[in-house]
């Protein structure tokens, strides 16, 4: 198992919902490898600070009347009426967001939070109110513009450099307002552009694990193979030597795109990036190891219809944002077959198949993953 492949699965390592198999084997590979040692160590104490929050978080006594008062604008009178009971045939979706929103607010607050401890964490953050983007080799030695770094010396990363660190080092990098980055090794990472409303880098091989707390789309990746959007969240990206890689998100959501293809991938959930192709079929992070390599053919091939049997055979409740995609993805009778599958694990709204999701029209394919229960980013 390779450092990239343990990365992806720390999470579920440190939580234990590993297949025992795969479970055995990052404990093997941790016995030999110091860098993901450390790695796991930064896991645990993120989890420990995050335990730390509160339960609950009270929004301010005064946010709710501005809320109310923009709905009220926002609602023509004429519709503005008494609730009334419901019925067989009425949708109770529109109450149960109601007095989810709350809920929501809560828990927008509390990522928010536990991404500002993890990053106060980090070492050196006395660098965190300065602009621009900072690295230091907080292991080993690295490499800027073929400068030879070693830590603890700190150095300011200029648009066009380039950063790679070297067998056994890691480097850390931090930008005022943004985040912080932990560069693995054998990595090689350039600053693209900084300042203004974006923060672009390319990495050209190896493994980042980015911890931002951005505006959504100010943060970017680029890769040979697909660009890793933020859209608020921690997350690993890996690209191997080919220009393949893979992406596994631990909090909030990245966007992955090339010129063809666009997946938007949840916390806890794993994408691979495919030379060539671009951006793969989401999967959840963890997954079987059969589960993701008949999904790689199915990438490949999607009309391979021992590929799809092999998938749908392995598919179950857990996999149904997997299932959208391959939906989404897919045509003829293969769409049917996957539309059965996922309706069967997840029933789509009744308006949406008496339309016709079979045509694969975006907006019908967009409600449903809504009511799966995942948002469908514009």
């Amino acid at each position: 198992m390779k450092c990239s492949d343990v990365s992806s699965l720390i999470a579920d390592f440190q939580r234990g919902t590993l297949e025992e198999d795969r479970q055995n084997a990052v404990r093997e590979h941790l016995k030999r490898c110091e860098s993901c040692r450390a790695e796991l160590a930064a896991a645990k104490k993120l989890a420990a600070a995050t335990a730390q929050l509160p339960k609950s978080l009270a929004p301010q006594q005064d946010l709710w009347p501005g809320i109310e008062a923009r709905i009220a604008r926002a609602v023509p009178k004429d519709k503005a009426q008494a609730p009334q009971a419901l019925g067989a045939a009425d949708d109770p979706r529109p109450l149960r967001s109601k007095r989810l929103f709350p809920l929501l607010l809560a828990a927008s607050v509390v990522l928010a939070a536990a991404l500002l401890i993890f990053w106060q964490m980090s070492p050196d953050n006395a660098d965190a109110g300065r602009d621009g983007w900072y690295v230091q080799a907080v292991e080993g030695s690295a490499r800027l513009s073929g400068e030879l770094l070693v830590a603890p010396d700190a150095f300011e990363l200029q648009e066009q450099s380039w950063l790679e660190t070297e067998s056994g080092a890691r480097a850390w990098l931090q930008a005022g307002g943004v985040g912080h980055i932990s560069l693995a090794p054998n990595s090689r990472l350039r600053l693209l552009k900084s300042g203004g409303d974006q923060q672009r880098l390319e990495l050209q091989r190896g493994t980042l694990r980015a911890s931002i707390s951005a505006p959504p789309r100010i943060f970017i990746v680029e890769t040979p193979s697909a660009t890793a959007v933020d859209l608020g969240c921690v997350y690993d990206l890996s690209v191997d030597a080919e220009g393949s890689g893979s992406l596994a998100v631990s909090i909030g959501w990245v966007e992955l795109i090339n010129s063809a293809l666009r997946v938007v991938v949840p916390g806890g959930f794993s994408c691979r990036i495919h030379n060539g192709l671009g951006p793969g079929t989401p999967y959840r992070s963890g997954s079987p190891v059969e589960l993701t390599q008949w999904l790689d053919r199915f990438d490949r091939n999607d009309e391979d219809s021992e590929v799809l049997d092999n998938l749908l055979a392995r598919a179950g409740e857990l996999d149904k944002l997997t299932l959208w995609y391959m939906v989404k993805r897919s045509v003829g009778p293969a769409r049917q077959r996957l539309i059965h599958t996922l309706d069967s694990l997840a029933p789509a709204p009744r308006e949406l198949r008496e339309q016709g999701l079979a045509r694969g029209d975006s907006a019908m394919l967009n409600k449903w993953l809504n009511s799966l229960g995942y948002y469908s980013w514009p």
